[in-house]
């Protein structure tokens, strides 16, 4: 209401609202010294329920007027504004209505600003403003990154490290950045480079993940006794947010959008939208959990908790979008090809480009033939530095696929063991790990030159050795029970080359397993090994 005023704790600003940020006053300021920059202001002290109260009113009246709306932080919302800006009768019309229904249903003058990009937005609700979209990036360009970051919430301790270095070269404001080209930011600095390029452009982020059909990740918490006690709530819901952080881990999906859902006794069901961005990890899950709770617990809808929660439910609601794609040996590039592009250049610099090798696909039976390892760069190669260089370019596979149009990237090789299935494991085991093959009478089982089995295989064993333990865990077990129905696939290899112990004849068993990831097993000179498991 024009008043300024500032949370305070522990004798430091930890919110400050845009009245009082007029005078220069910043989250981290002494009280002493933030009293003397304006007289007028206000201490408050912290008040969870009064800000949790506020916060889902606040959340329930926006979402009156607009879809889809996703909360930043309590007391910071987002949502599209485009469609009820057209339905209501312009973008000042919107704005105007959601100040006065807001200033209604809570008490308070609320800071709403309308501009493209997760950015903008932000900093213009703090100044009250609508930015037209062909002036956004106009509109950011004098302003310091630094500030607008934090207050979008997309100041992480990665950024820090960025911005800590632009600062040392003179980039400061948005401008800087969008002066720059974006491929030169992002060949330095990878995607986080880039996504802050964006950003200070005024952009959306794009979605990173592929279209395709993925199954979702959701993990649920139920209560044989209903729990309405806030701090009970929160201690029994750190197992669930780390299991549900491990399982995105797990299958490479992104989280850059949270769902809680909360089930009461009742049946009824109440869910809201958080945004990750930054470390999406499970001490930021457990954060957005408080921060929704306090607001069901202590806010407007107590009411409808007073029976208390009997399920707590987390999704990733990204996943019906898709996922990064899992990491493979050789082949086609996952997403995670460009941040390790980055780590490399920046190893190279430190040990030298030609201690670091790379896989080579050059075709062949098996997977530890059709790969080889060469060095990154050739020893005596003449490496360029300077402004706007990098000491040596690392190439992905679609600036691979431009130079070698003429020839296939992948040669057929007819016999190779990828025709069992059309795919090649995504890890092999260097050197690779002994095991045996047993019959049901214990019999050590072999292959003969017709690729027939001496006994019918039952059981695969760990052998003993430095490399048991790894297999053990590899399997989970030191003994696994082989299904029925195993073909071998026999490749003669080298047979005019008896020394050659990898590349003369021998056979390869591959193992499906329910639930986990198959097997590939190798039969060569009379000893089985386990030699690499598949992405399933």
């Amino acid at each position: 209401m024009g008043i300024p005023a500032a949370l305070i704790t522990q004798g430091r600003v930890k919110a400050v609202n845009y009245p009082a940020s007029k005078y220069g006053i910043e989250v981290g300021l002494n009280w002493r010294y933030a009293k003397q920059l304006c007289p007028e202001l206000i201490p408050l002290e912290p008040d969870p329920a009064r800000s949790a109260r506020a916060f889902s009113t606040l959340v329930e009246v926006v979402s009156e007027l607009m879809p889809q709306v996703e909360t930043i932080r309590p007391g910071m919302l987002w949502a599209p504004a485009s469609a009820p800006a057209k339905w209501i009768g312009g973008e000042e019309d919107l704005r105007r209505t959601l100040i006065e229904n807001l200033a209604e249903a809570t008490g308070i003058s609320a800071q709403i600003g309308i501009c493209d990009g997760p950015l903008g937005a932000p900093w213009a609700a703090r100044e009250e403003r609508i930015v037209a979209t062909q002036k956004v990036s106009a509109y950011l360009a004098e302003k310091p990154l630094k500030p607008l970051l934090k207050h979008a919430g997309f100041y992480t301790r990665q950024t820090e490290g960025l911005l800590s270095e632009w600062e040392d070269l003179g980039l400061i404001k948005c401008l800087d950045l969008q002066s720059l080209p974006v491929e030169t930011l992002y060949n330095r600095y990878g995607p986080e480079g880039k996504k802050l390029w964006l950003l200070a452009k005024g952009m959306e982020i794009p979605n990173r993940l592929p279209k395709t059909k993925q199954t979702k990740i959701v993990e649920e918490l139920s209560f044989e006794t209903p729990v309405n006690n806030l701090e009970t709530l929160l201690f029994a819901t750190r197992p669930l947010a780390e299991r549900f952080e491990k399982r995105n881990h797990h299958y490479g999906y992104l989280l850059e959008r949270l769902k809680i859902i909360a089930v009461t006794p009742s049946g009824s069901q109440h869910e809201a939208y958080w945004s990750l961005y930054g470390p999406a990890d499970t001490k930021a899950i457990i954060q957005r959990l408080r921060w929704q709770l306090e607001a069901w617990l202590q806010g407007q809808k107590i009411l409808d908790f007073r029976e208390g929660i009997s399920t707590l439910i987390l999704e990733n609601p990204e996943t019906d979008r898709g996922k990064e794609n899992p990491p493979t040996l050789w082949g086609k590039d996952s997403n995670q090809d460009r941040q390790t592009a980055q780590a490399i250049r920046k190893t190279a610099e430190l040990i030298g480009p030609e201690r670091i090798l790379k896989p080579k696909y050059v075709g062949g039976y098996d997977p530890r033939q059709a790969v080889l390892l060469e060095p990154m760069i050739a020893r005596g190669t003449a490496l360029q530095t300077g402004p706007g260089k990098t000491a040596f370019e690392i190439k992905t596979q679609k600036d691979r696929a431009k130079t070698m149009s003429e020839k296939p990237i992948f040669p057929k090789w007819p016999g190779s063991l990828k025709e069992i299935d059309g795919t090649w494991p995504a890890l092999v085991y260097e050197p690779p790990i002994p095991v045996g093959i047993y019959s049901e009478t214990e019999t050590a089982v072999s292959i003969n030159a017709l690729g027939e089995f001496s006994q019918t295989p039952v059981k695969l064993k760990i052998l003993p050795g430095e490399q048991a333990l790894l297999g053990k865990e590899i399997l989970g077990r030191s003994t696994l029970i082989l299904p029925t129905e195993l073909t071998p696939w026999l490749i003669w290899g080298q047979w005019w080359n008896p020394e050659n112990n990898l590349y003369g004849p021998r056979a390869y068993l591959k193992i499906p397993r329910e639930n986990q990831s198959d097997i590939l097993l190798c039969y060569r000179k009379g000893k089985w090994t386990l030699e690499a498991t598949y992405e399933n």
